[in-house]
């Protein structure tokens, strides 16, 4: 009896063992692949607030800063409020905060942050929710970095500004 309850354990513990590594293994594989995907900016589309579709790999600027957010996170609130007071430094940057939040959302935030006196921020509402397919984000702030088209950083939650501009410069 105890010789079966002892194969029986090691059996399970074996079949265990097998199993998260070989979830390791995959989950692994699977970042490598995704990684690979977003080495170069993908050619993806948002829609800008006046409901206007807007290509992201168009856009003529060196750097891009993508913030992945939502106007009642109060970390991206932070981020944004951050980003805006520095924006001087962010030379040959356009900072793009993307959003999937309703529209009417996306207006109050533009207009509470005043963003639309910003040269190099813009607000782009996630309307068909593909930011999560593009860029495999889903947590409020996630801050995504290229810069002449290649992938450079992933942020995910509240980054400093110093870290973002390390990244650029």
């Amino acid at each position: 009896m105890k010789k079966k309850l002892t194969l029986f354990l090691l059996g399970s513990l074996l079949g265990l063992l097998i199993y998260y590594g070989h979830n390791t293994l995959s989950k692994h594989q699977l970042k490598e692949q995704f990684l690979e995907l977003i080495k170069y900016l993908p050619n993806c589309t948002f829609y800008d607030l006046n409901e206007h579709m807007v290509s992201i790999k168009n856009l003529s600027k060196q750097n891009l800063v993508l913030v992945y957010f939502h106007p009642e996170c109060e970390h991206c609130q932070y981020e944004v409020e951050e980003l805006y007071k520095h924006q001087h430094k962010f030379l040959n940057t356009q900072i793009l905060m993307i959003s999937p939040a309703p529209l009417q959302h996306l207006k109050k935030f533009n207009h509470k942050y005043d963003l639309d006196s910003s040269d190099n921020i813009s607000v782009l509402w996630d309307k068909e929710f593909k930011f999560d397919t593009y860029f495999g984000a889903s947590i409020f702030p996630t801050v995504i970095i290229y810069q002449d088209t290649k992938f450079v950083k992933t942020y995910k939650g509240e980054v400093k500004i110093e870290a973002i501009i390390k990244h650029l410069n």
